[in-house]
Parts: structure tokens; sequence; C-alpha cells
């Protein structure tokens, strides 16, 4: 392993480096930590919190990658819930995959009524996100057969649970601000296009989202 020394006054720092896949290599400085030393970086620009396996970040040229896909690529070709499926599993689905993943999350995007009801306890002037965040972590007490941080399945349960209730919990937030009724999910539409309806469709009137739209929503979503 490559090794980068440091200096400070007579101390002498030998330091690991760690090869980087993409990007600039990193020098592990957590040896440091003692009582004589310790790094300051504020605001962490030069820092790398932990190794990833999901994401490479480049903002100085403009690169962001997905398990190595350029994001360029991905806007261009692949949809929201393709993307989902590549952050968890490494791979983007095959067909079969990508249907059966569909249809898992459009089943899931109902809320029981008594999860609608504690949503309905939140003041109507509350701040979205503040609302939205209670709501995601009180998921757990409504599905407590996927709250096991050691079993993947659970894991992905509760993943395939976030994904397809969100959308309906920041529906619901959106409409009760307006003071409009909250709308029910369709399974037979897509995951963006039933977002759209679900947030500004009339009750009992046809809906019919803009493409544009909806393609534009999708590339939102994956970036």
């Amino acid at each position: 392993m490559a090794t980068a020394q440091l200096n400070v006054d007579s101390a002498s720092f030998t330091l690991p480096v760690v090869k980087a896949t993409a990007g600039p290599d990193g020098i592990v400085v957590s040896k440091l930590r003692n009582d004589g030393w310790v790094t300051l970086d504020p605001g962490f620009l030069t820092t790398a919190q932990c190794e990833s396996k999901i994401t490479f970040i480049d903002g100085n040229n403009s690169i962001l990658r997905y398990r190595g896909y350029p994001i360029e690529q991905l806007c261009e070709q692949s949809d929201f819930l393709e993307v989902a499926w590549l952050l968890e599993k490494g791979e983007l689905p095959n067909r079969e995959e990508y249907e059966r993943f569909c249809t898992k999350i459009n089943h899931r995007t109902m809320v029981g009524e008594d999860f609608r009801t504690f949503m309905g306890s939140f003041p109507r002037s509350a701040h979205p996100m503040s609302v939205l965040a209670s709501a995601i972590n009180a998921l757990a007490t409504f599905h407590p057969d996927t709250c096991g941080i050691d079993d993947p399945e659970q894991l992905g349960e509760a993943a395939v649970n976030i994904m397809a209730k969100a959308r309906t919990i920041v529906s619901y937030i959106f409409r009760r601000r307006h003071d409009e009724p909250m709308l029910y999910p369709d399974y037979a539409r897509g995951y963006v296009d039933d977002f759209l309806r679900m947030c500004f469709a009339v009750p009992y009137e046809p809906f019919e989202s803009d493409p544009l739209y909806v393609h534009a929503l999708g590339r939102l979503l994956i970036i």
C-alpha cells in the first residue's frame, strides 16, 4: 500500500493512501486523532467521509456517475425505477426484473386509513419537509416486519415501501396544504405519471399528464 509522509515540527507521521477507482486517491488521516493533532477541513472540501460503491461526484468537472454509469446516459436511456434498481442492486435490471419491480412498487403505493389519519394530525401550515421526514420515519411503525437492519430481505422490503409510499405521502402533503382531498393511487399508470395525477388532478374528472412534464420530472427524480 502506498503511503504519504506528514511532518509537523519534530513529529513525523506515515499515513496510508487508499487508491480510488475514479478521481483522486485518499490519504487516511484517522490515526492523527490523538491528544496532539487533528485535521481541520472547514466544509469538508477535501475530505471523503467514506468509500462508496454507489456514486462518483466531481462537481468541478460536472461529473456524476451511479454505479459507474454516467448520469447523462441514465437520463437519456433509463427511467426512475430502473435507476432505483441500479442503485440498490449494482446493475440495471433486465426486462423481467424491471417489470416485476414496477409491479411491486405500484402495488405498495397505497397507505392505510390509520396512516392517513396520522398524516392529518399535522398542521396544514407545517413545513412539508418536516412532515415528510416524520411520515417516512413512521412507516416503520406500520411495517415492523421491515425493521431488521441485519436482514437484507427486510431492508429490501423497507426500501420498496419507502419508494412506493413516498409519492403518496408527498401528494397528500401538497393537496392538504391546498385544502384538497387525497387521491388514491392508480396501479395502471406509471410511477411519475400517477404522481402528477395524485398531485394535480380534480376528483372524478379525467386527468392526462403532459408527456413533457412526465419526462422532465422523471429526469429530476433520477438526478
